[in-house]
């Protein structure tokens, strides 16, 4: 899988997050085949390899804002639930 993650270029967070939602979701092997079917020209960036394996990540998992906001919305659930205690 070494080898896999210094193939596939991974520029930021969300890259990072879309790529371990990918492996989970369609596995390393699909991956490596779709990495070897790229058309020629195109690099294997998180976006042509969903798209060259028919996948749309999750909201959840592609946004910044979202992932960024998750540990303030717990925080918030957490006040919530003990203003209801």
């Amino acid at each position: 899988m070494d080898d896999l993650l210094q193939t596939v270029k991974l520029l930021t967070d969300r890259d990072r997050r879309i790529y371990q939602w990918l492996l989970e979701t369609v596995g390393e092997e699909a991956i490596r085949d779709a990495i070897t079917h790229l058309p020629p020209g195109q690099q294997p960036y998180v976006s042509n390899l969903c798209r060259a394996l028919g996948q749309k990540p999750p909201r959840a998992v592609s946004s910044d804002k979202l992932h960024r906001a998750q540990p303030y919305l717990e925080q918030i659930r957490r006040l919530l639930h003990k203003k209801s205690e």
